[in-house]
């Protein structure tokens, strides 16, 4: 059986507790592998066969069916890969092969969601600029933060009614309404699913530089996902938390000023879905 559903991003914006959320819930099926990339991986551009093995695990259709070998008798079947959200490639394939896919995309403050990006990127050193130094840069992790155009793309390809979206804000806020939202539109019961929204991939700064390094590791993620179980995965996070300390805070003064960039998306994102962006993230 293959995917009904596909939960393509934004990067940062509450997707893998999302997937957790759904991994729990008796009528949905999520394999274990986080993130398989499938989609977004082009068989035939030396760019994409020359990456390690660990950036694209899956690489044929053969073996990301076998990630669903065990989903019979879910209503709902479905992986979960911020990276389909900003990739063309990824977007025409999951339609030629899925065209009847339900997309759910989760938008975060454009600002905040590059702040998060931002801080794992530290934690992997791979960045040592400022914030605002780095935000400066036209890079893609930054560049994620403009959805307009990434998310019209999925829904002038699969149709509005396709498109799910979420806000990472009223998910924090209020995590019942939009998971509410998301199993009515999935066709599963929302009573059946754990009372409260998993917190994954929550940012901190270990005082150990290893451990930061280990925290965001995809290899050591995917090998723990195969052999180690998730309770145990959970105590070990839990004990090397008292290690580390949440990321610094951006001032909101600091974030206001830097989200007239992103004003005109984010009201043309709100016209393309037809939601309440402004007073998340301009007020």
């Amino acid at each position: 059986m293959l995917p009904t559903f596909m939960i393509i991003g934004a990067h940062k914006a509450g997707t893998t507790s999302l997937a957790e959320w759904l991994r729990n819930h008796p009528e949905a099926y999520i394999p274990a592998l986080k993130e398989p990339r499938f989609f977004a991986f082009d068989p035939v551009d030396p760019v994409f066969i020359e990456k390690p093995r660990h950036i694209f695990s899956i690489r044929t259709m053969s073996e990301y069916e076998q990630l669903f070998s065990d989903s019979v008798g879910h209503k709902a079947v479905g992986e979960a890969s911020p990276q389909y959200l900003t990739s063309a490639y990824a977007c025409n394939a999951i339609f030629s092969a899925l065209p009847s896919s339900q997309i759910v995309v989760s938008l975060r403050h454009p600002v905040l969601r590059a702040y998060s990006q931002y801080w794992m990127r530290v934690r992997l050193g791979r960045e040592a600029r400022t914030f605002e130094d780095a935000f400066s840069s036209s890079e893609e992790w930054v560049m994620t933060s403009f959805y307009y155009e990434n998310v019209k793309r999925y829904v002038d390809r699969f149709g509005r009614s396709q498109v799910l979206a979420l806000v990472f804000e009223k998910l924090i806020a209020d995590p019942q309404s939009e998971l509410v939202r998301l199993s009515d539109y999935l066709g599963i019961d929302v009573a059946l699913g754990t009372a409260a929204l998993p917190s994954e991939n929550v940012g901190r700064i270990s005082r150990i530089p290893a451990l930061n390094r280990l925290s965001d590791n995809r290899q050591l993620s995917l090998l723990s996902r195969k052999f180690v179980p998730r309770s145990v995965v959970r105590v070990f996070r839990s004990v090397t938390s008292k290690w580390s300390s949440p990321t610094p805070k951006l001032p909101p003064d600091r974030t206001a000023a830097l989200t007239a960039r992103f004003r005109e998306d984010i009201q043309r994102t709100e016209d393309l879905l037809q939601m309440d962006l402004s007073s998340h993230w301009l007020r």
